[in-house]
């Protein structure tokens, strides 16, 4: 009940308020936000009371599939651990422009689903590439 009276407290401020949550505790703040967010693996309730369930698919699913691949094929590392990090937070920093982004009024009322079936097709087809270009590199 506090996290869902702070978020009605920011709301009233004139604040968008988005929740991420996945226990049952989280449900009614979840149902409170602008934005309720959730993941696959969270309590029943809780993926009932998100506006938005995260699949959990990577987006970087080509450099773990080198990665991978790199540790079973090579005799050396392609990339040291803070490397890795480092190419992971310059990803992340490019993802901060999506809150800025601003959609049409009709779009937020209604709910929208992807599909599955085009994420995965996407995943599958564009992660060997990405992986095709790491192997290109570092070979």
């Amino acid at each position: 009940e506090q996290k869902a009276r702070i978020i009605r407290l920011m709301r009233q401020w004139g604040w968008a308020v988005a929740f991420l949550g996945d226990g049952a505790n989280d449900a009614l703040a979840l149902h409170q936000g602008d934005v309720g967010i959730s993941v696959e693996s969270a309590a029943d309730v809780a993926k009932d009371a998100a506006h938005i369930v995260l699949a959990g698919t990577a987006s970087n699913f080509g450099n773990m599939l080198s990665a991978a691949t790199a540790c079973v094929v090579l005799r050396f590392l392609p990339m040291l651990p803070g490397q890795i990090l480092v190419n992971n937070l310059l990803y992340d920093t490019g993802q901060l422009a999506i809150q800025g982004d601003r959609v049409d009024r009709e779009h937020p009322l209604a709910p929208s689903y992807g599909d599955i079936a085009v994420i995965l097709r996407c995943l599958f087809l564009f992660g060997p590439i990405s992986s095709l270009f790491d192997f290109t590199t570092v070979c």
